[in-house]
Protein backbone atom coordinates (compact mmCIF):
# COMPACT_ATOMS: atom_id res chain seq x y z
CA UNK A 1 0.00 0.00 0.00
CA UNK A 2 1.23 3.47 -0.80
CA UNK A 3 1.05 5.76 2.33
CA UNK A 4 1.90 9.90 2.60
CA UNK A 5 2.89 10.77 6.02
CA UNK A 6 2.56 14.58 6.62
CA UNK A 7 4.90 15.71 9.08
CA UNK A 8 7.04 12.45 8.97
CA UNK A 9 10.13 14.35 10.35
CA UNK A 10 8.22 14.46 13.95
CA UNK A 11 8.48 12.36 17.37
CA UNK A 12 5.57 10.39 16.03
CA UNK A 13 5.83 11.03 11.99
CA UNK A 14 9.57 9.57 11.56
CA UNK A 15 8.68 6.67 13.60
CA UNK A 16 6.19 5.18 11.55
CA UNK A 17 7.22 5.54 8.37
CA UNK A 18 9.64 3.36 9.61
CA UNK A 19 7.31 0.94 11.02
CA UNK A 20 5.11 1.10 7.48
CA UNK A 21 8.24 1.13 5.72
CA UNK A 22 9.55 -2.26 7.71
CA UNK A 23 6.02 -3.84 7.04
CA UNK A 24 6.33 -3.68 3.14
CA UNK A 25 4.49 -0.30 2.11
CA UNK A 26 5.57 2.09 -0.23
CA UNK A 27 5.71 5.22 1.93
CA UNK A 28 5.98 8.88 0.96
CA UNK A 29 7.56 11.10 3.72
CA UNK A 30 6.48 14.94 4.15
CA UNK A 31 7.99 17.36 6.43
CA UNK A 32 8.96 20.68 6.94
CA UNK A 33 12.40 20.33 8.15
CA UNK A 34 12.99 19.37 5.17
CA UNK A 35 11.13 21.41 2.76
CA UNK A 36 8.89 18.67 1.36
CA UNK A 37 6.02 19.59 3.91
CA UNK A 38 4.73 22.09 4.75
CA UNK A 39 6.12 25.53 4.99
CA UNK A 40 7.90 25.97 8.29
CA UNK A 41 7.59 29.78 8.26
CA UNK A 42 3.48 29.89 8.07
CA UNK A 43 2.28 26.00 8.31
CA UNK A 44 0.84 26.18 5.16
CA UNK A 45 0.70 23.73 2.64
CA UNK A 46 2.47 24.87 -0.83
CA UNK A 47 0.51 25.58 -3.64
CA UNK A 48 2.67 23.15 -5.46
CA UNK A 49 2.46 20.08 -2.78
CA UNK A 50 0.94 17.12 -4.85
CA UNK A 51 -0.49 13.78 -3.54
CA UNK A 52 1.19 11.05 -5.46
CA UNK A 53 -0.99 8.56 -8.22
CA UNK A 54 -1.71 5.55 -6.53
CA UNK A 55 -1.83 6.96 -2.53
CA UNK A 56 -4.12 4.70 -0.74
CA UNK A 57 -3.58 6.71 2.58
CA UNK A 58 -2.54 9.85 4.08
CA UNK A 59 -1.69 10.31 7.84
CA UNK A 60 -1.22 13.73 8.91
CA UNK A 61 0.64 14.34 11.73
CA UNK A 62 2.00 17.72 11.18
CA UNK A 63 2.25 19.48 14.68
CA UNK A 64 3.57 23.52 15.16
CA UNK A 65 6.27 23.78 16.79
CA UNK A 66 4.88 27.10 18.40
CA UNK A 67 2.18 25.17 20.40
CA UNK A 68 3.92 27.14 23.24
CA UNK A 69 4.02 30.71 21.76
CA UNK A 70 0.20 31.33 22.15
CA UNK A 71 -1.43 34.03 21.43
CA UNK A 72 1.14 35.26 19.35
CA UNK A 73 1.59 32.63 16.67
CA UNK A 74 -2.10 31.45 16.82
CA UNK A 75 -1.51 31.82 13.37
CA UNK A 76 1.18 29.14 12.86
CA UNK A 77 -0.63 26.81 14.96
CA UNK A 78 -4.41 27.24 13.22
CA UNK A 79 -2.70 26.65 9.85
CA UNK A 80 -0.74 23.52 10.80
CA UNK A 81 -4.00 22.07 12.74
CA UNK A 82 -7.07 23.27 10.81
CA UNK A 83 -6.33 25.06 7.63
CA UNK A 84 -3.40 22.73 5.97
CA UNK A 85 -4.81 19.54 7.40
CA UNK A 86 -8.17 20.56 5.42
CA UNK A 87 -6.10 21.34 2.32
CA UNK A 88 -4.01 18.16 2.09
CA UNK A 89 -7.83 16.22 2.79
CA UNK A 90 -8.97 17.94 -0.16
CA UNK A 91 -6.35 17.39 -2.95
CA UNK A 92 -6.59 13.68 -1.00
CA UNK A 93 -10.10 13.03 -1.36
CA UNK A 94 -9.56 14.26 -5.51
CA UNK A 95 -6.72 12.11 -6.33
CA UNK A 96 -8.63 9.32 -4.97
CA UNK A 97 -7.01 8.50 -1.57
CA UNK A 98 -9.16 6.36 0.38
CA UNK A 99 -8.57 7.22 4.06
CA UNK A 100 -7.33 9.78 6.18
CA UNK A 101 -5.89 9.76 9.29
CA UNK A 102 -5.90 12.89 11.38
CA UNK A 103 -3.67 12.90 14.56
CA UNK A 104 -5.87 15.53 17.13
CA UNK A 105 -4.83 15.66 21.12
CA UNK A 106 -6.64 14.58 24.03
CA UNK A 107 -5.79 18.20 25.50
CA UNK A 108 -9.53 18.70 23.23
CA UNK A 109 -11.65 17.63 26.60
CA UNK A 110 -12.30 19.68 29.34
CA UNK A 111 -10.86 18.49 32.18
CA UNK A 112 -12.25 16.43 34.67
CA UNK A 113 -12.61 14.29 37.45
CA UNK A 114 -13.70 10.72 35.90
CA UNK A 115 -12.35 9.08 32.68
CA UNK A 116 -12.93 11.41 29.23
CA UNK A 117 -14.73 9.62 26.48
CA UNK A 118 -14.73 10.55 23.25
CA UNK A 119 -18.43 12.30 23.47
CA UNK A 120 -17.21 14.22 26.55
CA UNK A 121 -17.36 17.77 26.32
CA UNK A 122 -14.82 19.66 24.66
CA UNK A 123 -12.74 22.85 25.96
CA UNK A 124 -13.25 25.99 23.68
CA UNK A 125 -11.10 28.11 26.20
CA UNK A 126 -8.05 27.11 25.35
CA UNK A 127 -6.32 28.13 22.01
CA UNK A 128 -4.32 25.00 21.25
CA UNK A 129 -7.37 22.50 22.10
CA UNK A 130 -9.60 24.90 19.79
CA UNK A 131 -7.46 24.53 16.80
CA UNK A 132 -7.36 20.68 16.99
CA UNK A 133 -11.43 21.05 17.29
CA UNK A 134 -11.55 23.47 14.12
CA UNK A 135 -9.16 20.44 12.40
CA UNK A 136 -11.33 17.51 13.36
CA UNK A 137 -14.64 19.31 12.56
CA UNK A 138 -13.45 20.38 9.21
CA UNK A 139 -12.35 17.23 8.69
CA UNK A 140 -15.66 15.86 9.00
CA UNK A 141 -17.12 17.72 6.48
CA UNK A 142 -15.18 15.46 3.87
CA UNK A 143 -16.34 12.27 5.16
CA UNK A 144 -18.14 11.77 2.02
CA UNK A 145 -15.31 11.51 -0.01
CA UNK A 146 -12.53 10.06 2.45
CA UNK A 147 -12.80 7.64 5.43
CA UNK A 148 -11.45 9.37 8.11
CA UNK A 149 -10.07 8.89 11.64
CA UNK A 150 -9.19 10.83 14.09
CA UNK A 151 -6.55 10.05 16.74
CA UNK A 152 -6.54 12.26 20.05
CA UNK A 153 -3.70 10.87 21.90
CA UNK A 154 -3.08 11.40 25.49
CA UNK A 155 0.40 11.54 26.90
CA UNK A 156 2.86 9.83 24.27
CA UNK A 157 6.24 9.27 25.71
CA UNK A 158 9.20 7.58 25.16
CA UNK A 159 13.09 7.63 23.97
CA UNK A 160 14.57 10.67 22.29
CA UNK A 161 11.47 12.35 22.94
CA UNK A 162 12.11 16.05 24.73
CA UNK A 163 9.65 18.91 25.24
CA UNK A 164 6.95 17.03 26.83
CA UNK A 165 6.10 16.28 30.62
CA UNK A 166 8.28 13.15 30.84
CA UNK A 167 11.35 14.55 29.58
CA UNK A 168 10.74 17.49 31.61
CA UNK A 169 10.21 16.18 34.74
CA UNK A 170 13.52 14.02 33.73
CA UNK A 171 15.61 17.27 33.72
CA UNK A 172 13.92 18.74 36.68
CA UNK A 173 14.59 15.46 38.58
CA UNK A 174 18.38 16.08 37.07
CA UNK A 175 18.71 19.36 38.17
CA UNK A 176 17.06 18.84 41.45
CA UNK A 177 14.41 21.53 41.01
CA UNK A 178 11.18 20.69 42.83
CA UNK A 179 8.34 19.64 40.96
CA UNK A 180 5.08 21.49 41.93
CA UNK A 181 1.67 19.46 42.55
CA UNK A 182 -1.37 20.93 42.18
CA UNK A 183 -4.12 19.39 44.84
CA UNK A 184 -7.45 18.50 44.05
CA UNK A 185 -9.80 20.87 45.76
CA UNK A 186 -12.60 18.51 46.34
CA UNK A 187 -10.46 15.51 47.56
CA UNK A 188 -7.74 17.03 50.67
CA UNK A 189 -6.18 13.27 50.24
CA UNK A 190 -5.79 13.84 46.62
CA UNK A 191 -2.37 15.61 46.55
CA UNK A 192 -0.36 13.76 43.92
CA UNK A 193 -1.23 16.41 41.21
CA UNK A 194 -2.70 15.74 38.04
CA UNK A 195 -3.53 12.28 37.09
CA UNK A 196 -2.94 11.57 33.20
CA UNK A 197 -3.04 8.22 30.87
CA UNK A 198 0.59 7.68 29.10
CA UNK A 199 0.92 5.83 26.05
CA UNK A 200 4.55 4.52 25.02
CA UNK A 201 5.47 5.59 21.66
CA UNK A 202 5.62 2.30 20.26
CA UNK A 203 2.36 0.77 21.40
CA UNK A 204 0.78 4.52 19.79
CA UNK A 205 3.11 4.03 16.39
CA UNK A 206 1.41 0.44 16.38
CA UNK A 207 -2.11 1.82 16.42
CA UNK A 208 -1.71 4.45 13.86
CA UNK A 209 -0.44 1.84 11.31
CA UNK A 210 -3.06 0.17 11.90
CA UNK A 211 -5.40 2.30 11.12
CA UNK A 212 -3.39 3.35 8.20
CA UNK A 213 -3.67 -0.23 6.81
CA UNK A 214 -6.78 -1.13 7.77
CA UNK A 215 -9.10 1.75 8.98
CA UNK A 216 -10.30 2.36 12.61
CA UNK A 217 -13.29 4.54 14.25
CA UNK A 218 -14.09 8.12 13.32
CA UNK A 219 -12.88 8.91 16.73
CA UNK A 220 -10.92 7.41 19.24
CA UNK A 221 -9.09 8.32 22.25
CA UNK A 222 -5.43 7.15 22.05
CA UNK A 223 -3.53 5.99 25.07
CA UNK A 224 -2.63 3.09 27.27
CA UNK A 225 -4.21 1.45 29.88
CA UNK A 226 -2.32 3.15 32.15
CA UNK A 227 -3.26 6.73 34.45
CA UNK A 228 -0.46 7.76 36.94
CA UNK A 229 -0.31 11.18 38.50
CA UNK A 230 2.42 13.80 38.63
CA UNK A 231 3.90 12.74 41.62
CA UNK A 232 3.48 8.89 40.95
CA UNK A 233 5.45 9.27 38.11
CA UNK A 234 8.25 11.84 39.18
CA UNK A 235 8.71 9.16 42.10
CA UNK A 236 9.25 5.82 39.32
CA UNK A 237 11.23 8.38 37.45
CA UNK A 238 13.39 9.27 40.75
CA UNK A 239 14.00 5.77 41.33
CA UNK A 240 15.25 4.86 37.71
CA UNK A 241 17.63 8.08 37.97
CA UNK A 242 18.48 7.51 41.70
CA UNK A 243 17.78 10.51 42.17
CA UNK A 244 14.13 10.94 44.85
CA UNK A 245 12.24 14.01 43.54
CA UNK A 246 11.64 17.35 45.54
CA UNK A 247 7.55 17.25 45.49
CA UNK A 248 5.95 20.13 46.74
CA UNK A 249 2.33 21.37 46.98
CA UNK A 250 1.74 24.17 44.06
CA UNK A 251 -1.37 25.75 46.36
CA UNK A 252 -4.31 27.41 45.87
CA UNK A 253 -6.66 26.96 43.78
CA UNK A 254 -5.68 23.60 42.67
CA UNK A 255 -6.39 21.75 39.18
CA UNK A 256 -9.99 21.90 37.69
CA UNK A 257 -9.77 18.15 36.67
CA UNK A 258 -7.55 15.23 35.32
CA UNK A 259 -6.92 14.04 32.02
CA UNK A 260 -7.37 10.12 32.00
CA UNK A 261 -9.09 8.90 28.91
CA UNK A 262 -12.02 6.08 28.96
CA UNK A 263 -10.19 3.83 26.41
CA UNK A 264 -13.05 1.34 25.99
CA UNK A 265 -13.68 2.27 22.21
CA UNK A 266 -9.98 1.13 21.50
CA UNK A 267 -9.46 -1.35 23.43
CA UNK A 268 -11.98 -4.18 20.86
CA UNK A 269 -9.98 -2.53 17.74
CA UNK A 270 -6.06 -2.20 19.01
CA UNK A 271 -4.39 -4.83 18.55
CA UNK A 272 -1.56 -4.09 20.66
CA UNK A 273 0.22 -5.76 23.70
CA UNK A 274 0.48 -2.51 25.88
CA UNK A 275 4.09 -1.67 27.36
CA UNK A 276 3.29 -1.28 30.64
CA UNK A 277 4.63 2.15 32.15
CA UNK A 278 7.24 0.53 34.16
CA UNK A 279 9.08 -0.64 31.37
CA UNK A 280 8.22 2.00 29.39
CA UNK A 281 9.70 4.70 31.54
CA UNK A 282 13.24 2.60 31.98
CA UNK A 283 13.36 2.61 28.49
CA UNK A 284 13.01 6.19 28.59
CA UNK A 285 15.27 7.02 31.27
CA UNK A 286 17.49 4.47 29.61
CA UNK A 287 18.42 6.41 26.26
CA UNK A 288 17.56 9.99 28.08
CA UNK A 289 20.85 8.63 30.18
CA UNK A 290 22.53 7.41 27.09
Amino acid sequence: MKVLVIGSGGYLGSRLCDRLASDGHDVRRASSSDGTGLDPQTGLLPEAFRIGAGTGVVVYLAHSPFYHDLPSRLDHVLHVNAVSAVRVAERSAAAGVRRFVYASSGSVYRPAWSPLAEDAPLRTDDLYALSKILGETALRALADDLALTVFRPFGIYGPGQSGMLVSGLLARLAARDPVYLEANPHDPADTGGLRLSLCYVDDAVACLCQAAVEGGPDVVNLAGPEALSVAALARQLGALLGQPPDLRPQGSPGRVGDLVADVSRLRPYARVEWTPAAVGLARTVEAWRA
